[in-house]
């Protein structure tokens, strides 16, 4: 029987390039194969993506998964690489940003000013209590997102009466490192 002598070489499939928002829970997978030609379980598949690797051990059916970090940003494409003994795969991630939000009016005389952001929905659910910062004026306000993804913070009317009519003040809006800038108008 001369099918025992035949090697196959080490391979990557299963791979694809995608688009994911922040931080959405994606995964990258790949499947390993060994030189049996069979799948490769229980083998380590080394992942590299924003210059740090991960070390990944394949399932039962040889499929190695990494969930996307934080760390990686939106408004940017990454390359990811996966390599298995001499088998090495790369694809593209694209990051889009997570987080929404508009610009804002304030009248001088309001008694308080609410601002909002909110997270996209992924994978056709809203993100629940999720953490928002809102730094304005040189103060930062935090807020949990509700069952809608968004997230409110009130500015009181002390700090409204600080503010200048007819100016302009940004909104840094911050999600893990999704940051967003809005203005708010302060109307007489």
């Amino acid at each position: 029987n001369l099918s025992a002598f035949i090697l196959f070489k080490p391979k990557l499939t299963n791979s694809k390039n995608f688009a994911m928002y922040y931080f959405d829970g994606s995964k990258f997978t790949v499947r390993a194969w060994g030189i049996d030609g069979k799948v490769a379980a229980g083998e380590i598949v080394t992942i590299t993506l924003n210059k740090k690797t991960y070390k990944v051990k394949t399932n039962k059916n040889g499929v190695a998964s990494l969930k996307i970090p934080n760390t990686v940003k939106p408004t940017k494409k990454y390359t990811i690489t996966a390599q298995y003994k001499t088998a090495k795969v790369s694809k593209k991630i694209t990051v889009r940003q997570i987080l929404k939000a508009s610009n804002k009016n304030v009248k001088k005389s309001a008694k308080k000013l609410v601002l909002s952001a909110t997270l996209k929905k992924v994978k056709g659910k809203y993100l629940k209590g999720k953490v928002i910062k809102f730094k304005f004026n040189g103060k930062t306000y935090k807020a949990k997102t509700n069952k809608k993804g968004v997230a409110k913070v009130t500015i009181k009317k002390k700090v409204i009466n600080k503010l200048k009519a007819g100016k302009k003040y940004t909104v840094k809006i911050t999600y893990y490192k999704d940051t967003i800038s809005k203005k708010v108008t302060v109307k007489r």
